[in-house]
């Protein structure tokens, strides 16, 4: 395995070129690789300041256990946390994992080859195929989705277990599994699913003990694997509780994969990439280059004709349950939804989890490890020679050289600003903010990154998930003028404010003028165009607002509804952080004829309160009789007064 590291090592050097030459300086193109440097950073960091507050990270404040807005990266950030603290440079951390993936990936997927298969060459080309394969290089805008290496070693663990009774195997699979779930929600789906299949295939196989020693696997990877993974999931479910986040079934629509995409290329592409760019989808293509290449398939159809195992017919089992599921709820053709139902709605329906993933056609990366693992069994078939030109064909239809690779976001004068942020207190805001999702691509996955040099809590932020508290923001710092808006950041204890006066209007650059002339802020510092507020008043706003139902139509009666309300009060206010989320609270419904019932609603109190604008923020359960009520609510973040008409419920 030594010899396979080193020629994994060696491809992925050459294959990712020019990556190598500047590990310090740049990195794959995209924003999302700049959010997950940042959070390799965030992680190396608090794990020695704050373990206890790891997924409470510095972006999106006052939102807490931010970093469960998107993939955790936890298990990835330990691994390359050494190089963290002694070179503290977030970008070549990323590199380093990046790179090392390759490697990682393409011996856990060799080692389990050639568990089954007992050829050398066979489980070098699993490997090679699996590391290098065309989803893999699609992705390099997504690295958190790099750390694949734990679920080949998952399943290797759990198979040796099954098939020998070893316990040692089983702890290798419980610690593969939960490393995986650290690393990414979406591996950890992936995981789970494969390490299913597994068990399901060694059952069918009839072997004897197989049955029993299955039961206890299962036992041991839920209930230990659950222990594990409580921090994690009780950070995920309380974002979940407090916004309401998920995913719903019209993304999963928009970000499934289409039949026609598995002959969809990444531009460039060394091979294909003339020949089949017509077939790339026009929404959200990013996801949809699912090409697989012709070699694996012909080392795959060598398998099914010749070899016999595990590797093969799990690996063509795997392959196609995976890409029946890339295809998401329902069949898209062509770019529209055909509302033909596949198998993955009713697992959407069915396992919460999934429903907290945008993008089904991302099961495509687990078809190929499915499709890797029969190719490896099919040239263990072939003598060496036919073998490596197989996969060196593979090879050549997986990359696009050279790699695409961008800067870091931050020159020697922002790093000499942001490295001074270091010295004050309190959480800070940058701005102009994002309002759009092109603007937040491009701004605040740079200004995340930035964070990394004072690691002061900011209200920007970029994730998988934005929270209403950003988006609040941006809607007053729109609506209000820069002195209002002064006065209200205080009351999130927002102390400092960075201004990027290269982004804003002249307009807007007079008017925080004028904020420092009537002494709301005085200024810190100022490097090139980037100038530091310090907020001096500390105006004391009641946040408390009257409001008034405003529901389209009638209520239902006895159903659990939503219902839409308008503050009626100005001046403007931003709600206490621990108040804003969604909580439990009971509604007075006082009928005509003076009778009085409470019943229970969900109340969800919105990071700002000002009139004119209308927020979804009640979902409550109407009288069973219908006719006119007085709705009447005390004691949540705002009082809420007004009369509603109830009908009949909907046959």
């Amino acid at each position: 395995m030594v010899r396979h590291g080193l020629a994994y090592t060696v491809l992925a050097l050459v294959l990712t070129w020019p990556l190598a030459t500047r590990l310090g300086s740049a990195m794959p193109i995209g924003g999302d690789n700049q959010y997950v440097a940042w959070s390799l950073a965030w992680i190396a960091h608090a794990a020695v300041t704050s373990p206890t507050s790891l997924f409470s990270a510095n972006i999106f404040f006052p939102a807490e256990r931010s970093l469960a807005f998107s993939d955790p990266n936890v298990s990835s950030a330990l691994l390359v946390a050494p190089m963290y603290y002694v070179f503290g440079n977030p970008a070549l951390v990323l590199n380093l994992l990046f790179l090392s993936s390759f490697v990682l990936c393409g011996l856990a997927a060799a080692a389990l080859c050639r568990e089954w298969t007992g050829s050398d060459h066979g489980a070098f080309a699993a490997g090679a195929l699996f590391s290098f394969s065309p989803l893999r290089f699609s992705h390099f805008d997504h690295i958190q989705l790099y750390a694949f290496w734990w679920t080949p070693i998952a399943l290797l663990g759990v198979d040796r277990f099954v098939r020998g009774g070893r316990w040692r195997s089983l702890a290798l699979s419980v610690l593969a599994l939960t490393c995986q779930a650290y690393a990414s929600v979406y591996l950890a789906a992936f995981a789970a699913a494969a390490t299913t299949l597994l068990l399901l295939v060694r059952i069918a196989g009839r072997e004897a003990g197989v049955w029993r020693r299955s039961l206890v696997a299962t036992g041991v990877l839920v209930v230990i694997g659950a222990i594990l993974c409580a921090p994690m999931a009780w950070a995920y479910g309380s974002v979940r509780l407090t916004w309401g986040a998920s995913r719903s079934l019209e993304q999963n629509i928009r970000f499934s994969a289409s039949p026609l995409d598995y002959l969809s290329v990444l531009p460039g592409n060394l091979v294909w990439g003339r020949w089949l760019a017509g077939f790339a989808n026009p929404i959200a293509p990013w996801e949809k280059f699912l090409f697989p290449g012709l070699a694996p398939l012909l080392l795959a159809f060598v398998a099914l004709r010749r070899a016999r195992g595990v590797s093969v017919g799990f690996g063509l089992l795997l392959a196609a349950a995976a890409a029946v599921a890339s295809l998401g709820p329902s069949l898209v053709w062509r770019g529209h939804d055909t509302a033909i139902a596949l198998p993955y709605r009713l697992a959407y329906d069915w396992l919460p989890p999934l429903q907290g993933l945008r993008a089904p056609a991302r099961w495509a990366l687990l078809a190929s490890l499915g499709l890797s693992l029969a190719a490896g069994a099919g040239a263990a078939q072939l003598g060496r020679r036919v073998a490596g030109l197989l996969v060196t064909m593979a090879l050549l239809e997986a990359v696009a050289i050279p790699l695409p690779i961008w800067s870091v976001p931050i020159g020697p004068a922002e790093t000499a600003a942001y490295r001074e942020l270091a010295t004050g207190q309190g959480a800070l805001v940058e701005l102009p903010l994002a309002r759009t999702a092109e603007q937040r691509y491009e701004r605040e996955t740079a200004r995340v990154y930035a964070s990394t040099l004072h690691w002061r809590p900011i209200a920007n932020g970029y994730s998988g998930y934005t929270p209403p508290t950003y988006t609040a923001l941006v809607d007053l710092a729109t609506r209000l003028s820069p002195a209002a808006l002064v006065r209200l950041l205080p009351s999130w204890e927002i102390r400092s404010i960075v201004l990027h006066l290269d982004e804003l209007p002249d307009e807007e650059r007079s008017a925080w003028a004028a904020v420092e002339r009537e002494g709301l802020a005085r200024r810190v510092s100022q490097v090139g165009t980037i100038r530091v507020l310090e907020i001096i008043t500390h105006t004391a706003f009641d946040s408390r607002r009257s409001a008034t139902p405003r529901p389209a139509r009638p209520l239902l009666a006895g159903r659990w509804q939503p219902v839409e309300i308008e503050f009626t009060a100005d001046p403007a206010a931003l709600l206490p952080p621990r108040g804003i989320g969604w909580h439990r609270a009971q509604i007075a419904w006082r009928s005509a004829a003076g009778d009085v019932q409470g019943l229970r609603a969900k109340v969800f109190c919105p990071p700002a309160l000002y009139a004119g604008h209308p927020w979804h923020t009640l979902f409550v359960k109407a009288p069973a009789l219908g006719g006119r009520y007085r709705m009447e609510l005390e004691g949540a973040c705002f009082d809420l007064g007004g009369e509603v008409t109830v009908g009949p419920p909907a046959p």
